[in-house]
């Protein structure tokens, strides 16, 4: 069975287990700068989380 995700986002099909992770994840529909490149592939990010995954 899967867990039940209450926290929504609005803008895309994502949900959370935890409202700060829907407020951290709402960052990507932001326009804010993406300030963190990826050197090897140019790729870029608004978090620097993101790019460390990557």
């Amino acid at each position: 069975p899967s867990a039940i995700r209450p926290f929504a986002c609005e803008l895309c099909t994502k949900a959370f287990f935890r409202r700060q992770d829907l407020r951290r994840h709402m960052v990507t529909h932001s326009d804010l700068p993406k300030a963190f490149a990826c050197s090897l592939c140019h790729s870029r990010f608004t978090r620097s989380d993101a790019l460390f995954r990557h």
